[in-house]
């Protein structure tokens, strides 16, 4: 049980290494939502769409995972300017793989935290 909890530190940390604080701390905020997305197929979670509450679950379930989504594929240019030299060495194709390694590793991540908080109600 502990190897979810310590597989999950280190997936982010990697992802911290491969990526961006910020878009780090994007994906730890995604735990909710994966958590919601993975306890539907086993039946934990059940939204009732004729209530408000259902609909506003599904609702922000979509708002989140769109604005991952939009966090994952976008990538907005630097707010400082760098030298010509340095916008060149960060364009390149080596940068791209690992910012796309980072985002799967840090998707690991959030799937294994998500998992650890399923296991607990499937005991139950």
């Amino acid at each position: 049980m502990a190897v979810r909890g310590t597989l999950t530190q280190y997936f982010f940390l990697l992802g911290l290494e491969y990526t961006s604080a910020t878009f780090t701390c994007t994906f730890i905020n995604m735990v909710p939502v994966n958590t919601f997305i993975m306890a539907l197929p086993f039946g934990l979670e059940k939204p009732n769409m004729k209530s408000k509450k259902g609909r506003a679950k599904v609702l922000g379930t979509l708002v989140c995972v769109g604005g991952a989504l939009l966090l994952t594929l976008y990538r907005a240019m630097p707010l400082t300017d760098l030298p010509v030299q340095t916008a060149i060495i960060h364009r390149t194709d080596h940068s791209t793989k690992r910012w796309a390694l980072g985002s799967v590793v840090l998707i690991a991540g959030s799937l294994l935290w998500s998992s650890w908080f399923l296991i607990p109600i499937s005991i139950l």
